[in-house]
């Protein structure tokens, strides 16, 4: 039987040890929940319950792939907000790829509605594969990021706006010494060309201050690295191809808030803290502004748009810088050298 109607459900079962001819049903065996959907599919969400809900439909019931709206502004700031998608932070997500199936490749678009969120443990998205779009954040978050943790493979956030002030650590490689921190996405992997298109954030704000106590902190985007995306094998790509990586692209974004990283070998930028993708392309830094201030300790570096990075075919175009920039070993307006 498929339930077409948004309503709540209850299965009952018929009692056969009636002695009357009349039917007698025994208590319900089962509760069914079904939320309302627009003509797309896409579940409709209008409260905070209707957010717990989508986490445990998407996490629990392990529809990755479900599509959801938001209808109203939503406080969900007293859930205990689990994020979508596994909930995992270990730097092996960069060095080795993700190799699970429980990525968040659905899409959340918030109609242009806010979400007001306390988050700690966790972002509103662990792993990303999907879109979120057209959604701002308010509140505050110490999981590292506001939007997504791990920004994967075909990941996309759109046209997106955040207030919160965001603060904690995500664990990203053995390069990244004490983590990474970043207003929509802590780290941003790349995968085999064969297999990926763009991974991107696009065209979105942030406001809120950003800092951390680790290694590397971005305006916008934490740290990129190159996921080697260790479930696929020379035997089903080919010794050569997966190593091509797809392209990851940070175009037409902006930055109002200051950003900090306090460990001693520190990198800060307005946009993003590193590019770290050694013999492969950079990621494609274009039409940004950074309007905050940055700052890096000793023996650190900041940057208006990109505090380090270690490609030679590293590119930033049509960037604007407006913010100060203090960094005892490194700074810059637009991006430092090389990584040392």
């Amino acid at each position: 039987y498929t339930f077409d109607k948004a309503g709540t459900y209850y299965l009952m079962a018929t009692d056969t040890g009636a002695k009357t001819t009349a039917a007698h049903y025994a208590p319900a065996t089962a509760k069914v929940t079904v939320a309302p959907r627009d003509d797309s599919g896409a579940v409709t969400l209008k409260t905070a319950a209707d957010m717990l809900w989508f986490q445990n439909y998407v996490n629990e019931q392990g529809h990755y792939d479900a599509k959801a709206v938001l209808a109203n502004d939503i406080d969900i700031s007293g859930l205990d907000w689990q994020g979508l998608g596994e909930n995992v932070n270990h730097y092996n997500i960069a060095i080795q790829g993700y190799k699970g199936d429980k990525a968040f490749s659905g899409e959340i678009d918030g109609q242009g509605h806010a979400l007001t969120v306390s988050f700690t443990g966790s972002p509103l998205v662990n792993l990303l594969t999907g879109t979120v779009k057209n959604l701002t954040i308010k509140g505050q978050s110490e999981a590292g990021a506001a939007f997504v943790r791990y920004l994967l493979y075909n990941g996309r956030i759109e046209n997106c706006v955040n207030y919160a002030p965001v603060s904690g650590i995500v664990k990203c490689s053995q390069n990244t010494g004490g983590g990474v921190v970043g207003a929509f996405a802590a780290a941003a992997c790349k995968g085999p060309k064969l297999l990926y298109c763009t991974t991107g954030v696009v065209n979105c704000v942030n406001h809120g201050d950003v800092q951390t106590t680790g290694t590397y902190a971005g305006g916008i985007l934490g740290v990129v690295v190159n996921s080697f995306q260790g479930n696929f094998t020379a035997g089903t790509l080919g010794s050569s191809d997966y190593k091509v990586y797809a392209s990851i692209e940070v175009m037409g974004c902006k930055n109002y808030g200051a950003v900090s990283a306090t460990n001693s070998n520190a990198a800060a930028g307005g946009i993003v803290g590193i590019c770290w993708m050694a013999d492969v392309g950079g990621v494609a830094l274009a039409d940004c502004e950074n309007h905050g201030a940055v700052s890096a300790p000793a023996g650190g570096a900041a940057a208006g748009i990109l505090a380090r990075q270690n490609s030679e075919q590293q590119t930033i175009s049509r960037c604007l810088n407006t913010g100060t920039i203090t960094g005892m070993s490194y700074a810059c307006l637009l991006y430092t050298s090389t990584s040392p």
